[in-house]
């Protein structure tokens, strides 16, 4: 009757030594969980890691049996043989990878110490597609080992890009070498679908702190117009007569190579074109805009003096958060302020402050406007006969004055846009 001696790895390959002359890998066994398959022994079998596999005898015949996934090796009398247990998920993917890779030039798949893996040379992005196509809806479970040279590799970098951005994820750092893998910063994302998404190219998934988070960029387009007041509803627009913020609606007569313009405005008369800056920002970070001056206000006390400058004009400040897919929140907030010179101390105008305040969600990129920052001037124009006009009391039977007000609303157009 053969003996079988069984012990662990740690206590066999830590006692014994095994030189080529001595022992040879003879064949590579390859089981799914559950399976069996015979061996022959004349003496005896000494296995690595019993958790793996374990050893039966039935009469003179004696099996491997799968126990969980993973590998390791035999010593069957003089002879090493590797063990490869599968789960069922990774023998359906070698099966599919195994019909694929006959009729793609370049690429084998085997098995190696439990793993499913894809290598060779990658010749187009036309096979990696078919790759992701294959595996997209199946869960395939393999590692990725396929070469690519430089053109293929920014090829391959811009196309996982694309592809995780549609969903929303973040852009990863893709390692290429030994095997594929996709580096993500330690956040809150949804990791068993990115996980899913990625195992169909053979991506392995790895996070790290260190990792740097990649966020979009976007890009902010303000256009501040002052528009008179009796002229604002000509856009298409109703506007409100208090502070507001909305979205314009869609299908209006804005320039879309520029987003928005304001030249029929200047053209009719009915307006001007203040500012009409661009903005660029990170995802998550503010941005500002100011269009305006600064006052002098000296500050004294009993043993030095200082001049303290007070901004007054336009104020606007954004706060941008946006996704790879399109989504944007934004927080938009916006301060006119004027010098009003009905009020003063020490000869120091003070300033007038109208302020805004409002959150958008957008699935795409849109218009919105603020309006209601009102800013009213009178002037009295006064004529008469010279020198008689001045007299106090009948002066005004020699002359004439002409009241004018003329109020105008500043309006603030802004267009959020994710560029990369």
């Amino acid at each position: 009757m053969k003996s079988f001696i069984l012990m662990l790895a740690g206590i066999l390959f830590g006692s014994v030594c095994y030189s080529k002359t001595e022992a040879q890998f003879i064949k590579n066994i390859v089981l799914t969980v559950g399976d069996r398959a015979p061996i022959k022994v004349i003496s005896k079998v000494i296995v690595a890691k019993q958790k793996v596999i374990s050893i039966q005898e039935s009469g003179a015949a004696t099996h491997i049996l799968g126990l969980k996934p993973g590998w390791t090796q035999l010593k069957v009398d003089d002879q090493l043989v590797e063990v490869s247990v599968l789960t069922l998920n990774q023998r359906r993917t070698l099966l599919k990878l195994e019909n694929f890779v006959k009729t793609s030039l370049g690429l084998h798949v085997f098995v190696d110490k439990g793993e499913v893996v894809l290598s060779g040379q990658l010749f187009s992005m036309l096979q990696f597609k078919k790759i992701y196509e294959l595996c997209n809806q199946s869960n395939c479970n393999f590692k990725n080992q396929i070469k690519v040279d430089t053109d293929m590799t920014a090829q391959v970098v811009k196309w996982v890009n694309q592809l995780l951005t549609q969903s929303g994820y973040p852009i990863p750092r893709i390692i290429f070498s030994p095997f594929w893998y996709a580096h993500f910063p330690m956040n809150e994302i949804k990791k068993n679908r990115l996980a899913e998404m990625l195992n169909a190219l053979g991506i392995r998934v790895e996070y790290s702190v260190r990792t740097l988070a990649i966020k979009p960029m976007v890009k902010v387009q303000i256009m501040i117009m002052e528009i008179k007041k009796n002229k604002l509803e000509s856009s298409g627009i109703v506007w409100p007569s208090q502070f507001s913020a909305q979205v314009i609606p869609e299908g209006l007569a804005w320039d879309p190579g520029l987003g928005f313009s304001a030249q029929s405005f200047e053209q009719n008369g009915t307006g001007k074109v203040i500012a009409n800056p661009t903005l660029l920002t990170r995802s998550g970070a503010e941005a500002q805009f100011m269009a305006g001056g600064e006052l002098p206000v000296r500050m004294m006390n009993l043993q030095n003096s200082s001049v303290v400058w007070k901004k007054y004009g336009l104020f606007i400040k954004l706060l941008p958060k946006a996704d790879f897919s399109g989504r944007m929140s934004v927080q938009i907030e916006a301060e006119m302020s004027s010098l009003d010179m009905s009020v003063q101390l020490d000869g120091v105008p003070g300033i007038k402050v109208n302020k805004i305040k409002s959150h958008f969600d957008l699935t795409e990129s849109r218009i919105i406007a603020l309006s209601g920052l009102v800013k009213a001037e009178e002037a009295i124009a006064s004529q008469g006969l010279m020198g008689f006009n001045k007299i106090p009391i009948f002066g005004d039977l020699f002359s004439s004055n002409d009241f004018r007000s003329d109020t105008t609303e500043m309006v603030v157009l802004v267009r959020p846009e994710i560029v990369y």
